[in-house]
């Protein structure tokens, strides 16, 4: 049970990293581009595609592959809510 907690834990706050690595780069008026996401997130290319497109799939993140990643209003107001 605990473990699961934990992972969960865990998910929730790659996923809020994620989001907000995505709107400060919005703030630059940049798409966020896989290989920026993997820079500033400090994983890997391919995790940071499977994270686009699980928020993709959530209604949060707009992910075109080689155009890079948006927030959509939802992923915006988790953004803003965890920044704040």
């Amino acid at each position: 049970q605990r473990g699961i907690m934990t992972e969960q834990a865990n998910q929730s706050r790659s996923v809020e990293d994620f989001l907000k690595a995505v709107f400060s780069l919005q703030e630059q008026d940049e798409r966020g581009s896989t290989n920026t996401l993997r820079d500033a997130l400090n994983i890997t290319a391919p995790s940071v595609t499977d994270m686009a497109q699980r928020l993709v799939a959530a209604g949060l993140v707009d992910y075109q592959k080689y155009r890079g990643v948006l927030l959509t209003d939802a992923g915006r107001e988790i953004a803003l809510r965890v920044i704040r």
